[in-house]
């Protein structure tokens, strides 16, 4: 009974990431987030979030794991929502911190075949992972780098999360929640501005270490002025010798204007949350808002 019913979750499990514009859909999701325990039984793997693309899930991971095996590329999530607005097909975007790739997902079916984008993750073992999204994407335009990003090229320590949190793996210690610690190569962004072409879009989740990768990347925001996101916790930072007045006044000192991503895109205020998304949006350009009329039903052409 207990598979039946496994089998049964599974399935609508697809219908519901591959179909984000049903009607009534928030029937079967609401329906779906109270049937959790049976699906976090279920096991980590490749899970279809879109046509021909695939990524690794760990059920027991609540975001990357759990809550996209259940919605996907959720583009009511306020971060998807603005991402998928600011990228346009033919954009290039630097996802650093890209852990199992859910956010390089999304940029590469928004960019399309003649878009390219730059995956960068250091943990060795979800990296492995993140190798499941490079090598079953649609367009083929995710390229991946097993380095973590920061302000000099060097060796560095990096400890990985427990396997159900993988994503606060960090250079910082994480104390008794660290399963491992292992030697990594860093990379400053700057020593690759070569390699890259134009940059739409530079994506930053890497717990703490977000004022290293600014300072190593200085050079490429000069020369393509992207926009920036990136999740700044204050304790975080301040770990590693840094906070988020230094790194919110370092952009501001580049020409960038900061602002706060929830549901209302508002400017950032110092007072707000010590742990909060930010978009930094280079001077001249268009600030976006949160959109209800997104529509991507072209992810879902289901070729099973």
């Amino acid at each position: 009974m207990f598979k039946m019913k496994y089998r049964f979750l599974k399935y609508l499990c697809e219908l519901n990431r591959l179909n984000q514009n049903f009607p009534a859909r928030w029937r079967l999701c609401r329906w779906l987030d109270q049937q959790k325990t049976v699906l976090r039984a279920s096991p980590a793997g490749p899970a279809k979030i879109a046509n021909r693309t695939y990524i690794y899930l760990n059920p027991l991971e609540s975001f990357d794991g759990l809550k996209t095996l259940i919605y996907g590329l959720n583009i009511r999530e306020p971060l998807t929502n603005i991402i998928s607005q600011l990228l346009r097909p033919g954009d290039n975007m630097i996802d650093v911190g890209a852990n199992v790739g859910y956010f390089s997902a999304l940029a590469s079916l928004t960019v399309g075949l003649n878009g390219k984008i730059f995956s960068f993750e250091a943990s060795p073992s979800t990296y492995q992972r993140l190798q499941v999204l490079a090598n079953n994407n649609l367009y083929r335009n995710i390229k991946t780098y097993n380095h973590a990003v920061s302000d000099a090229n060097s060796e560095i320590e990096f400890h990985c999360g427990p396997t159900n949190h993988t994503g606060i793996s960090s250079i910082r210690s994480l104390g008794n929640k660290t399963s491992s610690v292992v030697k990594v190569s860093a990379i400053r962004l700057d020593n690759m501005i070569d390699d890259f072409p134009p940059i739409r879009l530079i994506k930053i989740d890497v717990e703490g270490a977000e004022t290293l990768v600014l300072n190593g990347m200085k050079s490429l925001l000069a020369r393509d002025k992207p926009y920036v996101i990136a999740e700044i916790s204050d304790s975080f930072l301040r770990q590693l010798g840094s906070n988020k007045h230094e790194l919110i006044n370092g952009f501001c000192e580049l020409g960038y204007s900061a602002y706060r991503v929830n549901v209302a895109i508002k400017p950032y205020m110092h007072a707000d949350e010590l742990q909060c998304d930010v978009l930094f949006v280079p001077s001249g350009m268009a600030v976006p808002n949160f959109s209800h009329k997104l529509h991507r039903s072209n992810w879902a052409n289901i070729d099973r």
